[in-house]
């Protein structure tokens, strides 16, 4: 089974984005034609959402962020880093209309 992710950043540099291309390894598939976003294909089935978010985080520190798994059977995940409590609660809105799978 492959495994695909969107991250979404709030703002990167070209130094953060050759960390994370080196984070990533050579294990995974990515596309990065659009600046602050990645699309992950991990085809060994070895990262979860979870750990792309760990690995957004050591290379994007203190950058707000979306990690989303994309499954083909519907079951979406999501991981993120922000602002979590009112009145400024970045996943407030995915909580209640981006149900996790």
């Amino acid at each position: 089974m492959s495994r695909r992710f969107v991250v979404i950043l709030g703002s990167s540099t070209a130094q953060q984005d050759e960390a994370f291309t080196k984070e990533l390894g050579t294990a995974v598939g990515w596309w990065h034609w659009i600046s602050d976003s990645w699309l992950i294909h991990d085809p060994h089935d070895r990262m979860d959402v979870q750990t792309v978010r760990d690995k957004v985080l050591t290379c994007y520190p203190k950058v707000r962020n979306m990690v989303f798994e994309i499954r083909s059977d519907g079951t979406d995940s999501w991981a993120g880093y922000g602002p979590s409590s009112a009145p400024q609660d970045m996943g407030e809105w995915l909580r209640k209309n981006w149900k996790k799978g």
